[in-house]
């Protein structure tokens, strides 16, 4: 039996994946398929997830540079080179347990019928659907996570694991200026004109939650906070972020 290779991927950063890792160690027949199988069962169980389901993530939070430039360039060479990933993944995703028990059966010589099982699902997706998701959500860490802070010794973004959930709707009063940034955003995202802003008042006004709350009301949104005394990276900013193909407001906090 011979099962599809998993040479290196082109459009996905997976290279060095769970999924990728262990799909590597079954086919290689050895002495770690057998162990590599039963791990990966192990999580789809305790997940409770189907084989294709526990591929499409990994493959929607990896890194997409691929897609990223294609949805700068639209250009067709791209975009085959996606549709070929996409094609290598879904023959892997269509393999069954059994599958995957009589190739190791047949590569050590030895019956591994009794080994458990897993639900493989059906992969349904197409380079269409990830570049499409690419394009709303990003990829990697933003498509993960949607506020940052920045750790300016490292120059790396730092996830908010648990951003502040408030809406515009819990907050009160201020209504004509809470209505100016609204606008102002929805200009921002559906890239019209838009400012930069500055709000100001008494604390306790309002004046941070209103920005936390854009984000959880404009999903293309993502945020980058700054302290005040990391406003000369705003530059080193731009440049990590300006191949992504979302919105990000910046934001200072008690300037």
């Amino acid at each position: 039996m011979k099962l599809p290779s998993a040479e290196d991927f082109f459009a996905f950063d997976i290279n060095k994946s769970d999924f990728l890792e262990a799909y590597r160690r079954i086919t290689a027949g050895g002495k770690n398929a057998v162990n590599a199988y039963t791990r990966l069962c192990s999580d789809l169980l305790l997940k409770d997830k189907s084989f294709s389901d526990f591929v499409h993530d990994t493959l929607i939070y990896s890194e997409q540079p691929l897609i990223e430039k294609y949805l700068k360039t639209e250009n067709p060479a791209i975009l085959a080179a996606i549709s070929y990933d996409i094609k290598r993944i879904r023959e892997i995703c269509a393999l069954s347990a059994s599958d995957f028990k009589k190739y190791m059966s047949e590569a050590l010589g030895r019956n591994l019928s009794e080994l458990p099982e897993y639900d493989k699902g059906e992969f349904r997706y197409t380079a269409d659907y990830f570049i499409d998701r690419c394009k709303k959500n990003g990829s990697g860490i933003f498509a993960r996570y949607r506020a940052f802070s920045y750790d300016e010794s490292k120059k790396s973004l730092v996830p908010v694991t648990n951003p502040d959930r408030v809406k515009l709707s819990d907050l009160k009063r201020y209504e004509v200026q809470r209505k100016q940034i609204v606008d102002n955003t929805t200009c921002f995202v559906n890239g019209k004109p838009a400012c930069n802003t500055l709000l100001y008042g008494d604390r306790g006004t309002g004046k941070s939650s209103t920005v936390k709350a854009l984000l959880n009301e404009f999903p293309p949104l993502r945020m980058i906070r700054l302290d005040k005394t990391q406003v000369s990276s705003v530059f080193e900013l731009y440049e990590k972020i300006s191949s992504v193909p979302l919105y990000f407001i910046i934001f200072i906090d008690d300037l």
